[in-house]
């Protein structure tokens, strides 16, 4: 019998074998931290540093504030969060009737969870009496915390 090419290859290599594997490791590895780098260097960029692949900043769409009917000495402002957040912060802004800001207020309210209502308290004290006087309207914007994408 004669031998054709094909029996007449050496058998490869153990360490042959395992050669392309280790290559594809190697390439998967590369390509992930490009990509990720390449994501972070956007989200740089565009001014959104705060955003990490397991989290963003929380936003107004993220709760809803809404205000207690009871003017006496004080207001109260509930918040309702439909999220889970880590350590919201919001900033209350009172206005004239003519929308001029009076002042801000900026209240840390901490680790909030999807929808248990929080409160928060502005007593006379905590403006001056033109201030009050002047306030017709209100508003709020979130100002920090963060909402994890896997909750």
């Amino acid at each position: 019998m004669s031998e054709t090419s094909e029996e007449k290859k050496e058998p490869q290599k153990e360490d042959q074998k395992h050669y392309g594997c280790i290559v594809a490791v190697i390439f998967t590895i590369v390509a992930a931290v490009t990509i990720f780098a390449i994501v972070r260097l956007v989200d740089r960029e565009s001014g959104n540093s705060d955003r990490t692949l397991t989290s963003r900043p929380a936003t107004y769409s993220d709760i809803k504030v809404t205000m207690s009917g009871d003017f006496s000495l004080s207001a109260i402002y509930y918040i309702k969060p439909y999220v889970d957040i880590s350590n919201l912060q919001i900033t209350m802004k009172f206005y004239k009737s003519n929308d001029e800001l009076i002042v801000s207020k900026v209240k840390t309210i901490g680790n909030v969870s999807e929808g248990q209502e929080y409160s928060i308290k502005f007593g006379i004290t905590d403006f001056t009496f033109s201030q009050l006087m002047d306030m017709t309207k209100w508003n709020y914007e979130v100002t920090g915390g963060t909402v994890s994408y896997f909750s």
